[in-house]
């Protein structure tokens, strides 16, 4: 019972800090980023001034958002996988643009804040490290892949393909997730086969 409220919880603190992830991007989108400031933010969330301060430091923290995380129940059908690695991993990234639902609209103002002021992109490369702390936790599980060092640039190399495949989704409008995740399991196969001399 304990457990069950703690997990409620944390689906809660987590619901409320996307929501003012979303919110800064928003007000963004609106203004600039610049113009922003974290009384705006929490107005829009419709939250108080002093929560806002709860879950970020500052106007930038919140652009950043959350750091990302998988959904268990994916993510353990994948450390339980017994098919090739890039299926496997390729129904992973599907699963979680399906589960989180993922606003284009979002990632192309991501972008173009990070193109403005580029410092900010260090801030999302290090939201990452917990993305791959998971996958490679997950990789260390299966059979298929040797553990140690192996499993955690293996891990790197995923996320890496898990964030160019939401970017490049997310920049054309006639792409379906389906389709983005074709893309990258074609790119990985092609990395296998380099690696391997053909």
């Amino acid at each position: 019972m304990t457990q069950s409220r703690s997990s409620l919880r944390e689906r809660r603190r987590w619901q409320t800090a996307r929501d003012l992830h979303h919110a800064t991007l928003d007000l963004v989108r609106q203004h600039g980023f610049a113009a922003v400031t974290t009384e705006m933010i929490a107005a829009e969330a419709g939250i108080s001034l002093r929560t806002f301060f709860n879950y970020y430091p500052n106007k930038e923290s919140a652009l950043v958002g959350p750091p990302p995380r998988m959904d268990e129940t994916a993510l353990g059908e994948f450390s339980a996988g017994t098919g090739p690695l890039i299926a496997d991993f390729s129904r992973l990234v599907l699963a979680e643009i399906r589960a989180k639902a993922v606003n284009k609209a979002v990632i192309r103002t991501i972008d173009t804040v990070i193109a403005a002021m580029p410092e900010i992109e260090l801030a999302f490369i290090k939201s990452l490290s917990q993305l791959t702390a998971q996958l490679a936790q997950a990789l260390a599980q299966r059979a298929d892949v040797p553990p140690g060092p192996a499993a955690d640039l293996l891990a790197e190399v995923l996320t890496h393909a898990l964030g160019r495949t939401f970017r490049g989704w997310g920049h054309d409008d006639g792409m379906t997730p389906e389709q983005a995740v074709q893309a990258m399991a074609g790119d990985l196969t092609a990395i296998v086969r380099a690696l391997n001399g053909r």
